[in-house]
């Protein structure tokens, strides 16, 4: 019996149930949410339970047959980087491990792929040769081209083009639609908006970059200590999907 953890329960977290359901019906998926109470969510008239206390007792013991080994892996569900780096630190505390990167049906891997672990790669998403990917990496139907290289905690938007050579630092997002130029790196935890074309490098971390040709729109965010997303205090709250007060569900695209 396969059980797994999604990490969120934001949109595109419900997007990455009905592709596990779509691989594996017998599975059973629950996802984890400490912020928004909700206590399950109806997916095509199935309720699926959310964790909200990072306590696996109650699924393991409903779900898993009472082994005590269920619900201990864990996939990112949602799509913000920076909320993803929060949350698996959440994750890693709570005992969870990383499972494999899981892959859509309709996904071109090439062989010579490396792919890490806790990500998802969402249907038509194409990979070709000497590819490398991170952990907790999130493809939304994108192209990757020979030999790019794509950091731990990335996400790339629907449409989203990275060509051969390219190099994504740590928590880049691309916007749906945008495109790298071949042999460009992007420093870590920089977003790049919808339909930006990026033609050289972009060496400052955490800045926002959008237009034909990309350019800086805001320098990064300040920041307490080191890195760009930095978890917060265990006694702070860190929302798994960023949930405004208009209930919007902001979770996939920061842009």
């Amino acid at each position: 019996m396969k059980t797994l953890v999604i990490l969120g329960a934001c949109g595109t977290s419900r997007e990455a149930w009905w592709v596990l359901w779509e691989l594996d019906p017998e599975i059973r998926a629950v996802f984890v949410d400490d912020v928004t109470g909700r206590s399950a969510l109806d997916l095509g008239g199935r309720e699926v339970p959310v964790v909200q206390d990072w306590n696996f007792d109650g699924v393991r013991e409903s779900l898993g047959d009472g082994d005590p080994d269920s619900f201990r892996e864990f996939v990112c569900g949602m799509g913000d980087p920076r909320v993803k780096r929060i949350v698996v630190e959440k994750a890693l505390r709570a005992g969870l491990r990383p499972a494999p990167t899981v892959v859509a049906k309709g996904v071109y891997l090439c062989p010579t792929i490396r792919v890490g672990r806790g990500g998802f790669i969402h249907r038509n998403s194409a990979f070709t040769a000497d590819i490398t990917l991170g952990d907790y990496v999130t493809v939304h139907t994108a192209t990757m081209g020979h030999d790019a290289v794509v950091g731990d905690y990335c996400t790339l938007g629907a449409c989203s083009l990275l060509t051969g050579h390219t190099r994504l630092g740590e928590g880049v997002f691309l916007g749906c639609g945008s495109v790298v130029r071949p042999r460009t790196q992007i420093a870590a935890w920089v977003t790049v908006g919808i339909n930006a074309a990026v033609v050289r490098d972009v060496t400052e971390e955490g800045v926002t970059i959008a237009g034909v040709p990309a350019r800086i729109l805001k320098p990064k965010a300040p920041q307490a200590g080191e890195g760009c997303a930095a978890p917060p205090p265990d006694d702070t709250p860190a929302p798994l999907c960023r949930m405004e007060e208009d209930g919007a569900d902001h979770g996939h695209d920061p842009l």
